[in-house]
């Protein structure tokens, strides 16, 4: 009988030893559970603030996009106002000037050279 006490005492040290190993292991995974709860909520406030930022960038970009689109508006108003007349009074101004300034250049060349010639047939071929 004192055997069989003494077998069922050993069993029990056994059993208590593996449990005991058994606390260990589940404490320690505890412990790794705690450090990555808390990387975990770090991690999620890191994320929370970088949202907050996107969606203030964001508003930035819907309110740049909304203020060229009202300066489109704006110039297409505009464009339609200025009217193809004005454009065609424009277009002959230009001409105008184009031909005052051709004719300058030409009087201007005409004039150097009749006078050079002059210069030539008064002074002669050696000036």
């Amino acid at each position: 009988m004192r055997h069989k006490k003494d077998e069922a005492l050993s069993d029990r040290g056994k059993v208590v030893e593996v449990c005991r190993k058994l606390q260990s292991e589940h404490e320690e995974h505890l412990s790794a559970a705690r450090e990555a709860s808390a990387l975990h909520k770090v991690e999620v406030a890191r994320l929370h603030t970088a949202n907050k930022e996107l969606e203030a960038v964001n508003k930035g970009h819907e309110f740049h996009i909304q203020e060229a689109q009202s300066l489109l508006e704006g110039h297409s108003t505009v464009i339609k106002k200025f009217d193809k007349g004005i454009i065609e009074r424009y277009m002959r101004l230009i001409v105008v000037y184009i031909s005052l300034i051709i004719e300058w250049c030409g009087r201007s060349h005409f004039i150097l050279q009749t006078s050079y010639w002059k210069g030539k047939r008064i002074n002669g071929p050696n000036g």
